[in-house]
């Protein structure tokens, strides 16, 4: 059964920008992650060999598996992207070096977002939003 995701935000161009904040990357990323999410939702759904009318058990093994695949992929995917949504919604990749509006900048600064980084970089917040988000 396939389950509700939730309700993607608008396209990123619809977000206005806040100086010192990257909030139009960060939505993108939100929309990637909920994107993504479903994908791995949907894959796990259709994983369960009885959403199959197959009677080879060879096969359906092999589409189980297939499906599981993608869903661990898809899963570790959704992982990096709510990593990248702080990431550039507060601009921490700039204790990496990454010059914003070089040429591949954006892709630069996933390509060094890591749980550390993020985590050690938010621990730095004063904003109750952002202790109570790390002490969950």
């Amino acid at each position: 059964m396939i389950k509700e995701i939730p309700r993607p935000y608008q396209e990123a161009e619809l977000y206005m920008e806040l100086q010192g904040f990257d909030v139009r990357l960060a939505i993108m990323k939100t929309r990637d992650f909920l994107q993504t999410l479903g994908d791995a939702q949907l894959s796990l759904t259709y994983a369960d060999k009885r959403e199959h009318e197959i009677g080879d058990e060879r096969l359906l093994n092999i589409i189980s598996r297939t499906h599981i695949r993608h869903a661990l992929i898809d899963y570790n995917g959704c992982f990096d992207l709510l990593l990248q949504i702080p990431w550039f919604l507060f601009r921490l990749w700039k204790v990496k070096g990454v010059r914003r509006n070089k040429r591949n900048w954006v892709i630069r600064a996933e390509n060094v977002c890591n749980y550390e980084d993020v985590v050690n970089q938010l621990k730095q917040f004063q904003e109750d939003n952002v202790k109570n988000f790390l002490n969950d």
